[in-house]
């Protein structure tokens, strides 16, 4: 596998962490305009050759996973319009590759 895109639909639940075993063939990955909850799978991070990540407009929640940093060819990584919590990780500047970063309408404070 190396397009996934379910985008536009009406998806619902969590983004299954079975996905991981794509590893590294997955090269785009877009499950954006649905409406999926939970959080992003930590698992997701052995996708070293992914390039586009798009996950816009749902409801997924949680935290930015840190571990995401280690996906080293990411160019497009687009996530805004969800209800992450927390702040952006400062790791995430070691995507040299990147692009275009959007988690806009996102990040909601904790306090």
């Amino acid at each position: 596998m190396n397009t996934f895109n379910v985008s536009h639909n009406n998806f619902s639940g969590t983004v299954p962490t079975a996905f991981s075993a794509w590893g590294t063939s997955i090269l785009l990955f877009d499950v954006s305009v649905n409406s999926l909850t939970g959080t992003l799978p930590r698992a997701f991070l052995n996708w070293t050759m992914l390039s586009n990540f798009i996950a816009r407009y749902n409801q997924l929640s949680g935290t930015l996973p840190p571990d995401y940093s280690t996906m080293e060819a990411v160019s497009f990584f687009d996530v805004n319009t969800n209800v992450f919590t927390g702040t952006l990780p400062e790791v995430y500047q070691q995507l040299h590759k990147m692009d275009f970063f959007s988690c806009c309408n996102t990040l909601q404070r904790t306090s």
